[in-house]
């Protein structure tokens, strides 16, 4: 009788012990899960593209771009899934670069900012000076005159802005896009024609597609 209480004790201890010890597997599993639970590059791209085309925020496109060459230099565990998978990538590419087509003025130049400056609106006969503010103003013309100039100015700018941030990211890319197409001639097979074939048909600058058919003849 006196050793029961050491008996329940060790059975109570047990219990907790077994509470805490590993379950066989489940490290695999949560790695299995997690890798599940993974997006795949195609629809990274079309969640981004989406993104961009309903705010253009040109930092979308970066993270397309980036979701598109996740895959780079990593065969699939099936080399009979290499050429589908080859394929989605050119269509990812051309996806992205497509908005570049759309978005991007190919007259752009980034040396070329405009002027800072408000125009000086006339108005019965005179020159408002923007040095005035508008809420300064006793004329309600003039001073709507001068907050249409500094909102003119303002536009300009801010385009300008915007136009050099999506001219810098389609550099950056680019050579991205080169590089991963590269990748899916050497490591996933794709012909070298079939990828000029798809570039030749999808809506991209012209010169894109020369410099992304250059990259890939090399």
């Amino acid at each position: 009788m006196r050793r029961l209480p050491r008996i329940r004790a060790f059975l109570v201890l047990a219990s907790l012990l077994s509470l805490w010890a590993p379950v066989p597997g489940r490290s695999e599993n949560n790695a299995m899960s997690a890798s599940a639970a993974t997006p795949s590059p195609e629809s990274e791209v079309a969640s981004a593209l989406a993104s961009y085309d309903q705010t253009l925020r040109p930092d979308m496109l970066r993270q397309a771009a980036d979701a598109a060459a996740r895959e780079d230099g990593n065969p699939p565990a099936d080399p009979a899934a290499a050429p589908a998978e080859a394929r989605a990538r050119v269509k990812m590419w051309t996806d992205i670069l497509s908005r570049f087509r759309r978005d991007l003025d190919p007259g752009f130049d980034p040396t070329q900012p405009p002027s800072q400056a408000v125009q000086a609106p006339v108005v019965h006969g005179r020159r408002v000076f923007p040095l005035q503010r508008p809420a300064d103003l006793t004329d309600p013309e003039e001073r709507a005159a001068l907050e249409k100039a500094i909102a003119e100015r303002n536009t300009r700018v801010a385009q300008f802005e915007r136009m050099a941030t999506l001219a810098a990211v389609h550099g950056a890319v680019l050579e991205k896009a080169e590089n991963s197409l590269r990748d899916a001639r050497d490591v996933l097979g794709l012909s070298p024609a079939e990828i000029d074939a798809a570039l030749a048909a999808a809506d991209i600058a012209a010169a894109d597609r020369h410099a992304l058919h250059a990259a890939v003849a090399r």
